[in-house]
């Protein structure tokens, strides 16, 4: 049996599994499959999501959280870095690159100021020359001749002067650096803010000879880094113990670095920005980047690093791991359980993003007109199966296979852990084809074949019928489908006698636009029937018997079609039942019931569980039920909140039966005659 092209497959795929069935009812094996997500009617997606960052090793709030609950750092670290132990590494130099300096190199004049160009032998650095005060220095490459290593100058700017003077030529081409042994630290410029270092801050030509680039490099001993680090990192005002174990993580991360990947093995060991660990300098303008909390959390753990295997561990961390860590590329890198992320202060635990249809075309220019997004795999950990492995974005033109980190960077997205939320179907209870909210009743005329809409006020009373077209009586079934197409107004399905499953949208006139194709295979169920949102996904279903009795849920997808997956069965036995019907939540209790009549009259109330199955055991909810020709439900038709039923007689006299809202019937009350000249009354 196919279904819409267009489908959409939940996180509960495997619902089938759990259910609770009675009366002879089976669960049958539910299978995997994509989740594919078709366009919605709308110019955007909303999308769900999970975490920010790589999602590898520690998530900072996921260290805040711990700490809330009173777990000490060493117990935060183990937790993420699965078989990690403790160590020290000393305080070597860590060599960052600044690349907030641009591409000069300049200090201001202080006592103590000093320059070298070996790296090993300097010389200090004077606050006047020639009678004038100096306002700064600059290390700045001599003229280039291609083929020659290039040397740097030394240049000083005069107090109220634009002109640099010459000061002097380095000996030997190679790094030139400012240092203070006085102060500790080098006053710079970014721009035209002044900028505190530790350490030194170094220009490095980098380049073939003659045709070089200076780049600004801080080097500094790694304790002293850290100081910076911590606090641009993880927010000075936290706990201790979240503060610590962030200062173990970076300092790790740092010397994995140092030790086995620098960036540049000759110049630098890491960057000043998220592509290593940020890193803002000890003062930036009249603004300090160290703290007194910060700093106690780095001399707490002084020179204590994690190790695996004898090695310093590559301690990536992220902001957020969204309830479950990533599996990194090292093996104590593992997808582990993280309850503490949902800390409740992590706006990025769980959040959602808006993204225009349009940016997704423009990002994948090649599919044309986008059609669906398909998610082929995910991670297996955490909510909704976890982050997005494979994602194809499918258009009219084509589509593209690409990653889930890919496409999230590429539409702007928080994280690859994310699922598109399809809008939900409107309640399908009262069935509403006219638009004002009350409960409608559609009969087919068995002479013509004409389609009548019944209007009701609400209140147990009827409006003036709307009487529509003919040739109704040439389908094999016809139905109520509940919000069935996104919109709120109810909408009907018809079948075709070869098979052919169509959806007539309703307008909101008590009108129905032209059959659109949905399904074809449908001749092999006697019955098809509206059930709401019965899976517990937002979205309405149908419920349709197998002609030997077996029950398949048939889940829509919201914009018109059906969910992959649907088709799934969820019980068999039902085919001595004369009549099966949805009056939607009739026990009070939230989710859609079915009502189903035996031969001899007794009804016996299914209550739905919300997620697709049955709460057991059945009741019997009435007797003498065989007296009625037709049964149906509306919803609620008498106007007190309670779903109801309808009931015809032979004689054509029509009853509503009103339902308490609890799970039983009240007294029977005349509503309508004549009704006998009505070939069906839609379920």
């Amino acid at each position: 049996m196919s279904s819409s092209e267009l489908i959409r497959t939940t996180s509960r795929v495997a619902l089938a599994g759990i259910l609770a069935l009675a009366a002879g009812l089976a669960a049958a094996p539910a299978a995997s499959a994509d989740e594919v997500y078709p366009r919605p009617a709308g110019t955007s997606i909303e999308f769900l999501g999970h975490g920010w960052g790589h999602g590898n090793g520690m998530s900072q709030y996921g260290s805040l959280g711990g700490a809330q609950a009173g777990k000490g750092w060493q117990e935060i670290l183990a937790h993420y870095y699965t078989g990690t132990t403790l160590g020290s590494i000393g305080s070597p130099t860590i060599r960052v690159r600044v690349a907030s300096l641009g591409t000069t190199v300049q200090a201001l004049p202080a006592t103590g100021l000093q320059v070298t160009w070996d790296l090993t032998n300097a010389s200090v650095l004077p606050t006047t020359r020639n009678g004038s005060t100096i306002a700064r220095w600059r290390l700045a490459p001599a003229a280039k001749v291609a083929g020659t290593k290039t040397k740097f100058i030394l240049q000083y700017l005069p107090s109220g002067s634009s002109t640099w003077a010459h000061y002097g030529t380095a000996s030997v081409p190679s790094t030139g650096a400012f240092l203070n042994p006085t102060s500790g630290t080098v006053t710079t410029l970014r721009g035209s803010t002044q900028v505190v270092y530790r350490g030194q801050v170094r220009g490095t030509l980098i380049g073939s000879a003659g045709a070089e680039s200076l780049v600004p490099v801080v080097a500094l001993p790694l304790e002293s880094y850290l100081l910076s680090v911590v606090p641009s990192e993880s927010p000075a005002s936290w706990p201790a113990a979240a503060l610590s174990a962030q200062a173990v993580a970076a300092r790790s991360f740092a010397e994995y670095h140092r030790r086995y990947l620098p960036i540049s093995s000759a110049w630098y060991d890491v960057y000043d920005d998220t592509r290593s660990q940020v890193f803002a300098g000890t003062k930036v303008g009249s603004v300090n980047k160290e703290y007194a909390s910060s700093t106690a959390a780095v001399n707490a753990t002084a020179r204590q690093a994690m190790f695996y295997d004898g090695a310093v561990v590559y301690a990536q961390f992220c902001s957020s791991s969204g309830g479950y860590t990533n599996t990194g590329s090292k093996p104590y890198l593992k997808a582990v359980p993280d309850p503490w992320d949902a800390v409740a202060s992590n706006p990025n635990h769980t959040w959602q993003k808006t993204v225009a249809i349009a940016t997704i075309e423009n990002a994948y220019p090649s599919v044309g007109r986008l059609e669906a997004l398909r998610i082929t795999s995910r991670s297996g950990h955490g909510d909704e199966g976890g982050r997005v492995l494979g994602i194809t974005v499918e258009g009219a033109a084509g589509s593209v296979a690409t990653t889930g980190i890919s496409f999230a960077s590429k539409v702007g997205l928080k994280h690859h852990w994310f699922t598109p939320q399809l809008p939900g179907s409107s309640p399908s209870y009262p069935r509403d084809v006219t638009g004002d909210g009350h409960a409608d009743v559609v009969a087919v005329e068995a002479s013509g074949g004409a389609l009548r809409v019944y209007p009701t006020t609400g209140a147990g009373a009827w409006k003036t019928p709307i009487r529509s077209g003919s040739g109704w009586t040439g389908y094999a079934k016809v139905l109520t489908a509940g919000t069935w197409d996104g919109d709120p107004v109810s909408d009907l399905i018809v079948q075709d006698k070869a098979g052919g499953l169509f959806l007539r949208s309703g307008t909101g006139a008590g009108t129905f636009s032209a059959a659109v194709k949905i399904g074809s295979g449908w001749t092999i169920h006697n019955l098809v029937m509206p059930v709401g949102d019965f899976d517990g996904d937002g979205l309405t279903d149908l419920i349709a018997r197998r002609n030997d009795g077996v029950l398949f849920l048939y889940a829509g997808n919201g914009v018109g079609g059906f969910a992959t997956g649907a088709g799934r069965q969820i019980g068999s036995g039902w085919g001595p039942f004369t009549a099966v019907f949805s009056p939607g939540d009739f026990s009070g209790d939230g989710r859609p019931d079915l009502l189903a009549r035996a031969a001899d009259g007794t009804v016996y109330l299914y209550r739905g569980n919300g997620i697709g199955g049955w709460v057991l055991p059945r009741t019997t909810v009435a007797t003498g039920w065989e007296q009625y020709t037709a049964l149906t439900s509306p919803g609620d038709f008498t106007g007190d909140g309670e779903s109801d039923v309808l009931a015809r007689t032979s004689d054509g006299t029509l009853y509503v039966i009103p339902g308490t809202g609890s799970g039983a019937f009240m007294t029977r009350a005349k509503v309508g005659a004549g009704w006998n000249i009505f070939s069906k009354i839609l379920l």
